[in-house]
Formats: C-alpha cells, sequence, structure tokens
C-alpha cells in the first residue's frame, strides 16, 4: 500500500522521531536529510590545512623566554621592528646570549631582550645551546686553515648570498649546513671534479671546504658562499685553487 504524507506529516515524522523506528513513509525523508550533509572529503581536508598550518608555526616560533645564542660569524643586526628596512638598534657579537619573547607573523623576526635593549633580530642566526655554538665556530675554523696541497688547476670562481632565491629556496646546503653560519667556508662545486666534503685553498680567497651544489656548477667552477651581491661581483675571476689539509 502506498502512503502519501503531507509536508506537515513529513515534518511531524522527524521530529516525533519515528523515522528512527523505520516506519513506512520515513525512510526516504531520513535518507534525504543525510545526503544534504557537507562530504567528508571536503571537511577533513580543510581539517588536514588548518592542521599543516598549525605545524608549520608551531616549527617555526621560538620558545618565549628562553635563552638563544648569536651564531652570526659577523654579528647580527637588532632592528627597532621586523624588518631588514628598520633602524639598528644596536649589533650582536657572535655568542652573545639574548632572550626571545615573541615572534612576528611570519616566523622568521625573533623579538629579543638582552636585559637593556628591546628589539628585532633574524631568527636563522640563532642556536639554543652553547655546544651548537661552540661545534659551529669550530667547524669554521678549521675549515679557514690548513696547508697547500696539490695543484687542482685553475677555476673560475664566482660568488653566491645566503639569499633563498640563490639556493633553491632552501636555507641549507648540500650536505645540511645551515647557509647563514657557512659564510666564510663553505663552496659550491661540481661533485665530479672536486667530492663533496673536499678541503681546498684557493689562492687569493683562502680555505673553503665543498659542502654545496648548484645547477650552474659545472667541471672547473666554484661558487663561494658569501654575505653580501657584491662581494660576490668583486671575486669573480679565474684563480689557481689546490687541495688543503
Amino acid at each position: 500500500m502506498k502512503v502519501t504524507m503531507t509536508k506537515k506529516a513529513i515534518i511531524a515524522c522527524i521530529i516525533s522521531g519515528i523515522w528512527a523506528a523505520g516506519i513506512t513513509g520515513c525512510t526516504d525523508v531520513s535518507s534525504e536529510i543525510l545526503s544534504t550533509e557537507q562530504p567528508t572529503a571536503y571537511v577533513s581536508e580543510e581539517v588536514v590545512d588548518n592542521n599543516v598550518e598549525t605545524q608549520t608555526v608551531q616549527e617555526t616560533q621560538a620558545p618565549a623566554f628562553e635563552t638563544w645564542y648569536v651564531s652570526a660569524n659577523s654579528g647580527l643586526n637588532c632592528r627597532d621592528n621586523p624588518s631588514t628596512s628598520g633602524n639598528i638598534l644596536t649589533t650582536y657579537p657572535k655568542g652573545t646570549e639574548l632572550q626571545i619573547i615573541g615572534i612576528d607573523d611570519t616566523g622568521k623576526w625573533w623579538q629579543t631582550w638582552d636585559g637593556t635593549t628591546q628589539g628585532w633580530c633574524y631568527s636563522t642566526y640563532f642556536v639554543d645551546s652553547l655546544d651548537k655554538l661552540t661545534q659551529a665556530t669550530q667547524q669554521a675554523t678549521s675549515s679557514t686553515s690548513g696547508t697547500v696541497g696539490a695543484y687542482l688547476g685553475n677555476f673560475r670562481i664566482t660568488g653566491y648570498t645566503t639569499d633563498i632565491s640563490e639556493n633553491g629556496g632552501s636555507t641549507l646546503t648540500a650536505m645540511g649546513d645551515n647557509v647563514y653560519t657557512s659564510v666564510g667556508w663553505a663552496i659550491a662545486v661540481d661533485p665530479k671534479v672536486i667530492p663533496l666534503g673536499t678541503k681546498v685553498y684557493i689562492e687569493g680567497i683562502g680555505y673553503r671546504v665543498a659542502r654545496d651544489t648548484g645547477g650552474a656548477i659545472k667541471g672547473n667552477k666554484i661558487d663561494v658562499l658569501v654575505n653580501t651581491k657584491s662581494e660576490a661581483y668583486a671575486l669573480t675571476g679565474y684563480y689557481d685553487v689546490y687541495l688543503a689539509e
């Protein structure tokens, strides 16, 4: 027998909960209502995106009021706002102990306090322990001194900076070093010519270690990691290169 229900009957059926008991005439209504829910995939995708976004923020944030140490070899500028256009309040030497008291929206600038001055420093130039600071210093020292060995040849020398646009969007070398703390000792090479990890002496520049690679670095060419583009332009040329110990 076909059951015909008016709108009022349908509403009454839903409200009273009779449809849950399986009364004929209510099943179609409940199925239709359930089908109006948003697809699970849509909801879960939104949640996943939010989670990823949250995780990214958490990974870039420094714990507030904890002590961190300046790792920049040439010192770290402290500015009055989180931007390279901000006025420099002071420059902290490598090893300076600072309190991290805040972070900007990008996660790249940390608000610091030294007991007197409150300002903003770029977050990449910090390590969270004295052990890591010592390791970075020892590595840089051992990489910039040594004994000249066998002649490797005359190489085309260019320079590149820590700007991520010059590093494939990364802040790490091919061997996993932080580029910001590798200025002054790391170079990019063609591993077929100079194996990664090899220490060399570039006449007129000094001792360097092969820690990076680059798409344009092929054959007898070396890219030296420097602080600024002006430094990169200044050292461009041909130099004799030797193995070093």
